[in-house]
């Protein structure tokens, strides 16, 4: 955004002077501008020091260039004089006709820049009266009326354009090569057709005898075998107990038939 005009009067002093900021606050922002670069306007709104609407309204007084209204409609016949592309990437934006349509008025950010001006003035083939816009309600506004714009045919002003006089008359013309494309790709071969085949018959392999069945009578016998090893060292313990006189075989006997 334009900090000066052509008076010798810069716009962050002037904001200085009516109380908008303070001295102190421009010497920070001159610091940060000797730090990082870009414009000081830009920077006294970052560091919250202004609104981008006091700085609009700063500048529009300096360079006595009127504010853009972004709040009217714009139509689309208007809209089409810039192409999308063109529009985003340069940040600037059609918003009316005038002289029955031999003139057009942009809003853009900066209109002390004389190489944009041409740009437009190539596009759009009228004379261009620009107004003054903060950059971020510019760059919401844009988005918004282009928004869904095919980007993808369009060529940006950088690559070609003609420069044009006050008058509207091209002076002079730069066209873009057309872009080569690459041929396109061979048809794929055609698949080999399949040659008959001998069928072949595959037997069926046998099953396997299922280990789970002899498991089984392995398991019953191992039980069984169990039982009888355990009521042999019972009845040898019941022996030992009468031999000791514990009890009697009568009494074990009874004790059994119960």
């Amino acid at each position: 955004m334009a900090s000066t005009s052509g008076s010798n009067i810069r716009i962050e002093e002037l904001l200085v002077k009516a109380g908008v900021i303070s001295a102190y606050q421009l010497k920070t922002a001159r610091i940060e501008q000797d730090k990082w670069g870009g414009e000081i306007g830009d920077i006294l709104v970052r560091m919250q020091y202004l609104t981008e609407d006091v700085l609009v309204r700063a500048i529009s007084k300096i360079v006595n260039v009127p504010r853009a209204d972004l709040t009217r409609p714009v139509p689309q016949h208007i809209l089409e004089t810039l192409n999308a592309r063109f529009a985003e990437e340069k940040q600037v934006l059609p918003l009316a006709f005038q002289d029955d349509g031999k003139t057009v008025i942009v809003a853009m950010a900066d209109p002390s820049d004389l190489k944009l001006l041409d740009q437009v003035r190539a596009q759009t083939r009228r004379k261009v009266v620009p107004q003054i816009a903060g950059k971020s309600q510019l760059q919401s506004t844009i988005s918004r009326l282009y928004g869904g714009a095919d980007f993808s045919d369009e060529s940006v002003a950088d690559e070609a354009f003609s420069v044009v006089s006050n008058q509207g008359h091209a002076v002079a013309t730069s066209e873009i090569p057309p872009v080569q494309t690459a041929p396109p790709p061979a048809p794929a071969p055609a698949p080999l057709a399949r040659l008959p085949m001998e069928r072949r018959v595959t037997p069926r392999p046998t099953p396997a005898p299922d280990p789970s069945v002899n498991g089984l009578a392995d398991l019953v016998r191992a039980i069984g075998e169990a039982q009888r090893t355990e009521a042999k060292v019972l009845m040898t313990i019941v022996e030992l107990l009468i031999e000791k006189g514990f009890f009697s075989r009568d009494e074990y006997l009874d004790r059994v038939r119960r």
